[in-house]
């Protein structure tokens, strides 16, 4: 036997242990087999087998050596740090070639999908046995049922049509066949253009072994007739009424708000679902698709090869948010935000101090939220009531998408120095009937600037300070996306 094919069956050993689907292990070492007898991967077999030693998991250790090789070589979707208990079983079920458009559309509809939309799951447009569909804000997924395997993508933001959990606009799908169908609506009247894909295209990938992002090969503008079609073969009804015991099967769980009906062969209804399920102990979501038929109630539970982490937020260095007046309360207020976040979020009155809830690293974006409804000073001392909060964000594109948020309306106590202002504390008032008292307490009694605290629209803070935040910075945002909300322009 060659001394290299020694190696080579080694590798395919250890690949075994793995134990990922048959056809999924005739794949992948298919590639890795390729790739073992280019001249690069021979050279580091031979430079192994110099070193190798009786140690127990030698082969292990040098297939991990040799698959780690392999992702640069040859583009492997999946990064190896998301093995688990050293089983690459849901990474190697990814192990096709990706393009940049598919790899963002895929991360996002997972990782960041969870950091945006923490009510719901994607919503699920087709589930047959052949295939799944699945939407949500940054982009529709096609899934191989029987290869298990993400088999194509559409990237909504291309189209602007990612319209999830907002007010007035909807973005509609309708699937016939191997048409899949795109558009928006605005209180329920569709306007803009429709793009038609055509899902067939997904097949000449599966040849190639590739996994690539869908362009449209229709664009043309919509009409009502689209939409009276899409209302003619609805079949969603809300999930949480329609699974029976859906308490119990739900909890702990992100679902997707409307579930997918569909007839089964006995004549019954069988209803579908997308469920994000998070492991214990990790911050690693697994999908699966949750299926109950109405009659018997019985469950089934697949699990799609397709898992969402919450990773730290990319390090993308945003500047810092800064007043207009640089030795200003304001600016005082935000440099305690950024410098001492403990003190920032404050202490409640005739209570303890309000643990600070500031993320570190879990955002692309945080930036104070301060609104100022009334000043007073008595010497070098300065009262300042308003609303003290922070708002985490994650972007795409020229979006910036709410993720977090947390904060009080509260008494601010500051000091001034030869530089401006320091603050030494924030308080905040005790729940229900203490509220207002506190409030008025903490301030001196000032009925204007306290019913103006209670009254004040944190949200309309938000977007005030974006739009100041991106003038200021230069930065290319255009929109600010708030849960539950329409977009609002940041320009």
């Amino acid at each position: 036997m060659k001394h290299g094919q020694v190696n080579k069956n080694q590798i395919k050993k250890a690949f075994l242990l793995l134990e990922p689907s048959a056809q999924v292990q005739e794949d992948i070492w298919n590639k890795i087999e390729k790739q073992i007898d280019e001249p690069t991967v021979g050279r580091m077999i031979k430079s192994e087998n110099r070193k190798r030693t009786k140690e127990k998991g030698y082969y292990r250790k040098f297939f991990l050596k040799a698959a780690a090789f392999l992702v640069l070589a040859v583009g492997i979707l999946g990064a190896i740090d998301r093995m688990n208990g050293g089983k690459m079983m849901d990474v190697l079920a990814n192990f096709w070639k990706v393009d940049k458009g598919s790899q963002h559309v895929v991360q996002k509809m997972t990782d960041y999908h969870v950091k945006v939309d923490t009510a719901y799951a994607p919503e699920l447009l087709e589930d047959t046995k052949k295939r799944i569909i699945f939407a949500g804000t940054f982009g529709v997924v096609i899934y191989d049922q029987e290869r298990g395997q993400v088999e194509g993508t559409i990237d909504l933001d291309k189209i602007q049509s990612n319209f999830f959990g907002t007010e007035t606009l909807k973005t509609r799908f309708i699937v016939d066949g191997d048409n899949l169908y795109i558009y928006n609506c605005q209180e329920g009247k569709p306007y803009g253009k429709y793009y038609r894909y055509d899902l067939g295209m997904c097949k000449g990938n599966l040849k190639k072994k590739e996994i690539s992002s869908l362009s449209p090969v229709e664009t043309k503008k919509v009409t009502e007739n689209l939409e009276k079609q899409r209302k003619k073969s609805q079949r969603y009804k809300t999930t949480w009424e329609q699974f029976s015991n859906a308490e119990k099967i739900f909890e702990g769980k992100i679902y997707s708000e409307k579930c997918l009906r569909t007839k089964v062969k006995n004549g019954g209804i069988q209803n579908s679902c997308l469920v994000l399920k998070k492991n214990a102990g990790t911050s690693k979501y697994q999908m699966y698709i949750y299926r109950q038929n109405q009659n018997t109630k019985k469950i089934t539970k697949d699990k799609l090869s397709v898992f969402a982490t919450e990773p730290d937020a990319e390090e993308k260095n945003y500047p810092k948010y800064y007043a207009a007046d640089k030795n200003s309360v304001k600016q005082a207020l935000i440099n305690c935000f950024y410098e001492n976040p403990k003190v920032y979020a404050g202490s409640v009155y005739h209570g303890k101090n309000i643990e600070s809830t500031l993320p570190e690293k879990q955002y692309e974006l945080v930036l104070p939220i301060i609104q100022i409804t009334g000043i007073k000073k008595q010497g070098d001392t300065v009262k300042i009531i308003g609303t003290f909060y922070w708002y985490g964000f994650v972007t795409s594109g020229k979006t910036l998408y709410e993720s977090d948020a947390d904060g009080n309306r509260a008494v601010a106590y500051l000091k001034e120095t030869k530089d401006g202002y320091k603050v030494e504390k924030i308080i905040c008032p005790r729940d229900g009937g203490y509220y207002r008292k506190d409030l008025d307490q903490l301030y001196g009694k000032d009925d204007v600037a306290v019913q103006k605290t209670l009254d004040m629209d944190v949200e309309s803070g938000v977007v005030e300070t974006l739009k100041e935040y991106v003038k200021q910075n230069q930065q290319k945002f255009v929109y600010y996306k708030a849960f539950g909300r329409d977009p609002q322009n940041l320009k």
